[in-house]
């Protein structure tokens, strides 16, 4: 993987759950640093770091539906070219 240029893509389980940030079923993280699933506290780890920006998200799996991890934007772009004029990329 190269650091700082994946994407994080979930889709929750109850959208009425995840409403708390934003409202939707659907996150999508772009400049992933690391990705991981932290087994002990049933977790989804991300780390995005951008120039001086940086942020962990921890997401508990219980409301994760499906999680995919695309090493480079340029992947994910293939996957879901709909999304490319999103700002991020």
């Amino acid at each position: 993987m190269v650091k700082g240029q994946g994407v994080v893509y979930i889709n929750y389980v109850d959208d009425k759950i995840s409403s708390g940030m934003n409202g939707h079923a659907v996150n999508i993280f772009f400049d992933v640093y690391d990705f991981d699933i932290d087994k002990r506290s049933k977790s989804a780890y991300i780390d995005i770091r951008n120039g001086d920006y940086s942020k962990i998200t921890l997401i508990p799996l219980r409301n994760i539906g499906l999680i995919e991890f695309f090493p480079k934007k340029s992947d994910f772009v293939k996957a879901y070219p709909q999304i490319k004029e999103m700002k991020g990329e």
